[in-house]
């Protein structure tokens, strides 16, 4: 067995040189992957948005029997819109800017009857459009 002096650096070979600088990159490699994903992870878990409620309410009952229920009041219309509109603050959004915009016409020319209901119409149409 050889005796190495301070300082001396064994004659290791080149292929065992060799693959401890392989080694040495992989495991920094795997290291910087691991430290990525755990920043990727967090990342995604604080951008996520919050769950969204699991149960589903009723806002229309229907009466049984051959003939079908059609029958829709405003009510039925207007409380689905509402609790959408509670729930996304988009539609919340366009829902106030439509029934502005048709307030607003209503009062600002009463004698122009038809082409208010046009633009109620139109505005309800894109309103629809928007949510469905």
């Amino acid at each position: 067995m050889r005796t190495y002096r301070t300082g001396e650096v064994p004659d290791i070979g080149l292929s065992a040189r060799l693959v401890l600088v392989v080694v040495v990159v992989v495991v920094v490699v795997v290291v910087v992957v691991v430290v990525v994903v755990v920043v990727v992870v967090v990342v995604v878990v604080a951008v996520s948005p919050p769950p969204l409620p699991s149960k589903v309410h009723a806002m229309r009952t229907y009466r049984t029997g051959e003939v079908p229920d059609i029958g829709l009041s405003a009510l039925d219309f207007f409380a689905p819109l509402e609790a959408l509109a509670q729930n996304d603050p988009l539609v919340a959004k366009h829902v106030l800017v439509h029934l502005y915009e048709a307030i607003r016409t209503q009062r600002l020319d009463a004698n122009a009857q038809n082409a208010q209901r046009d633009r109620l119409h139109k505005g309800v149409v894109r309103l629809l459009r928007l949510v469905g």
